[in-house]
């Protein structure tokens, strides 16, 4: 459990994520890309499985629920149609991947149309992309290009730069807003061009708007 602010209000949010069985995906990177997708500076905790180290279930989210009044949802892995029906019913919902509005009743079409997503062939396609680019764990397997914010150590392992971290979630949330990539590139200092903001945006599947 990933606590980002300390307290909680009547707007409080939380998040969930998941691993699936097999999967060595890398918990801090899925926390980022969650903070990147959402724009969210305001999510109270993050509740995950998957990972020993990270107890906090899904279960310990639907007893905490009446802490929230929303709760975003990375992708619907590791969910069935009784947990999102149990989610709403104590929290409105957004699914990041499937890109939701905010979900209120299990009644709303909204609703209807999220538990048809669970079997369209189309969902799991974007699911993989978002697991390759969210999930990455580091390690000397990794292969392509580097991502932006990570250095490469000698043991062949890669490891975030804080500095250029944090530069990439403010420029995700520029690009979020609506400005001119010429003009985020010149507020990088140079550190990237026009060509390479697009690049990292599409890396971390960052949409205007979204």
């Amino acid at each position: 459990m990933t606590q980002l602010v300390s307290e909680v209000s009547n707007d409080a949010r939380a998040a969930y994520i998941y691993c699936p069985p097999g999967k060595d995906y890398d918990y801090a990177q899925m926390v980022d890309m969650l903070y990147l997708k959402t724009g969210d500076s305001t999510i109270a905790e993050v509740y995950s499985d998957g990972w020993a180290d990270e107890p906090a279930s899904l279960d310990e989210l639907i007893g905490d629920l009446p802490k929230y009044s929303k709760v975003y949802l990375l992708t619907l892995e590791g969910l069935t149609p009784d947990h999102l029906r149990t989610l709403v019913a104590g929290a409105n919902l957004k699914c990041i991947l499937h890109e939701t509005e905010w979900i209120e009743s299990a009644n709303s079409n909204d609703f209807r149309t999220l538990l048809a997503v669970m079997e369209a062939r189309f969902y799991y396609r974007q699911l993989r992309s978002l697991n390759i680019r969210a999930g990455m764990k580091k390690t000397t397997k990794h292969v392509g290009n580097l991502p932006f914010g990570h250095q490469r150590l000698e043991d062949g392992t890669i490891r975030e730069i804080p500095e250029e971290m944090a530069l990439a979630r403010s420029i995700a949330e520029m690009y979020r807003a609506g400005f001119p990539v010429m003009e985020i590139s010149v507020k990088s200092q140079g550190k990237l061009t026009p060509r390479q903001v697009y690049g990292l945006m599409y890396y971390w599947g960052v949409k205007r708007g979204g």
